[in-house]
C-alpha cells in the first residue's frame, strides 16, 4: 500500500465549505475527506490537514499553491521527507570539499587565516597552532560558505600580507637565492585561487566553472531543505543529478601514499612467489620434519597459551599481557624455554641448514622484512577504510532506494 502523506495548510476563506473548495480548486483532491479533528481556525484561517498519496500531490499542485494569494502550506511531510535525502546528498559534497581544503592546508596555511576571516561567519579568534586545529576551524565552515572559500585568490591575499615589512623579510628568508626570490615574487602576481590548488590534487582535474553551477545549485537545494520549504519531485532529481556530476569531478584524489604501497604489495607479492617456488623444489620429508620440529621447539608456549585460555586473535589479547602480571611471568618462562628448545635441538639446526640449501630461509627472511615495511601502511589504509565505511555503505543503500 502506497504511504499517504499529511499536508496541512492554512487558508484564508469566509466558511469552512469555501476553504475545503479552495483546496481542491488547486488540485488538493482529498481535502473534502478531512475529519472535524483536522480542521481548526486560528488567526481567521482555516488549518486543514490532508493525507495525500505522492502521486498525487504533482509539482503542478505545488506550483499552483506557491502562486495562491490566500493558500499556505504550515507543515508537509512529503517535502519533509525529500528535503531529508537532499540533506543526505549535500553532506557528501559538502565533506569532500572540505576533506580537500585539509589536503591543501601546507599550500594555502599563509593565507588561511584571511580566508576564515573573508569568508567564515563566526570569524577567528585565535591563530591556530597546529594542522588538527585548522582542520577544525575549515570544519567550521557552512555549506553555503565554500564557493567563496574555493574561488578565493590566494596570490591577491599573499601580496596584500607584503605589505607588512614582516611579510617582505619571511619571503626573502625563505628564498634559496635571488632568482628563486624573483620567481616566487613573480608567481604572487599571477592568479591562483583556492580551487587551483584544489584541482592539482584530483584525479582528474576540472574547472571550477565545471561545477560551480551544480554547487550553487545543490546549496539551493539544501537551503530550502534545511528551512523545511517546499521540495518538489524535480528539485529532488535535479539534487541527485548535480551531486552525481559533482561527486564524480571531486571524488578521488592523487595519492602517492597508495602506489607505493601498492609497489610494496607487489614486492612482498614476488617474495611469497619466491618462497613457494622454493618450497616446490624441496623434500616434503625435509620439510615434514621442519614443521614437526618448529611444533615440538613452541610446545612450552603453545601450552602456556592453551591454560591460561588466552585468544591470540581477540582484541583483548594485548591488554591481558600488558596489564597482568600473572600472565606475563607464565608466558616469559615458556617463551624462554622454547627458546632453550631451540638451541638445544641439534636436529632443527641440521633441517634449516638443508632449507637454506634451497634458498628458502632467504626468501622467507626477504617476505618478513617485505611485511614489516608495509604493515604499518597497510594498518592505517585499513583504518582510513573502516571511517569510510558506513558513508560508502549509506550511498550505496540510498542508491539502491532511488
Amino acid at each position: 500500500m502506497s504511504k499517504k502523506y499529511s499536508i496541512e495548510f492554512a487558508v484564508e476563506a469566509s466558511t469552512e465549505f469555501k476553504a475545503i473548495n479552495r483546496l481542491k480548486d488547486l488540485g488538493v483532491s482529498h481535502a473534502d475527506e478531512a475529519k472535524l479533528s483536522d480542521l481548526d481556525r486560528q488567526a481567521g484561517l482555516f488549518m486543514i490537514n490532508v493525507l495525500m498519496l505522492e502521486s498525487e500531490m504533482t509539482d503542478e499542485v505545488y506550483h499552483k499553491i506557491s502562486k495562491a494569494k490566500d493558500v499556505f502550506i504550515l507543515s508537509d511531510e512529503l517535502s519533509a521527507a525529500r528535503g531529508e535525502k537532499i540533506l543526505q546528498l549535500t553532506l557528501v559534497i559538502e565533506r569532500q570539499l572540505k576533506k580537500l581544503l585539509v589536503c591543501i592546508i601546507p599550500e594555502i596555511e599563509k593565507v588561511l587565516i584571511d580566508i576564515i576571516s573573508n569568508h567564515q561567519k563566526h570569524g577567528i579568534k585565535s591563530t591556530p597552532t597546529g594542522i588538527i586545529e585548522w582542520c577544525q576551524k575549515i570544519h567550521d565552515f557552512s555549506f553555503g560558505e565554500l564557493p567563496g572559500v574555493l574561488e578565493e585568490d590566494i596570490s591577491r591575499l599573499a601580496r596584500e600580507r607584503l605589505n607588512t615589512g614582516d611579510a617582505m623579510l619571511l619571503l626573502i628568508a625563505e628564498s634559496k637565492d635571488f632568482d628563486n626570490l624573483k620567481l616566487r615574487a613573480t608567481n604572487l602576481f599571477e592568479t591562483r585561487t583556492v580551487w587551483n590548488s584544489i584541482c592539482s590534487i584530483l584525479e582528474s582535474p576540472v574547472q571550477y566553472e565545471h561545477i560551480s553551477g551544480a554547487l550553487n545549485k545543490v546549496i539551493d537545494a539544501r537551503n530550502k531543505a534545511a528551512h523545511q520549504n517546499i521540495i518538489t519531485k524535480k528539485i529532488l532529481d535535479q539534487t541527485r543529478k548535480n551531486q552525481k556530476h559533482i561527486m564524480s569531478r571531486i571524488g578521488t584524489i592523487k595519492s602517492t601514499y597508495r602506489e607505493n604501497l601498492k609497489v610494496n604489495m607487489e614486492q612482498l607479492s614476488n617474495s611469497m612467489k619466491a618462497i613457494m617456488d622454493s618450497v616446490a623444489t624441496i623434500d616434503p620429508t625435509i620439510f615434514t620434519e621442519y614443521q614437526k620440529q618448529i611444533s615440538q621447539i613452541f610446545q612450552p608456549l603453545t601450552e602456556a597459551v592453551a591454560r591460561l585460555k588466552l585468544n591470540i586473535a581477540s582484541p583483548e589479547f594485548k591488554k591481558n599481557v600488558t596489564y597482568n602480571s600473572e600472565i606475563q611471568s607464565q608466558l616469559s618462562k615458556a617463551t624462554a624455554e622454547s627458546l632453550r628448545n631451540m638451541k638445544s635441538l641439534q636436529v632443527y639446526n641440521d633441517i634449516t641448514r638443508e632449507l637454506a640449501k634451497n634458498n628458502f630461509t632467504r626468501y622467507l627472511q626477504n617476505s618478513l622484512s617485505e611485511i614489516g615495511k608495509i604493515q604499518p601502511d597497510i594498518q592505517r589504509l585499513l583504518d582510513t577504510k573502516g571511517t569510510r565505511g558506513g558513508d560508502e555503505v549509506a550511498e550505496k543503500d540510498e542508491e539502491q532506494k532511488q
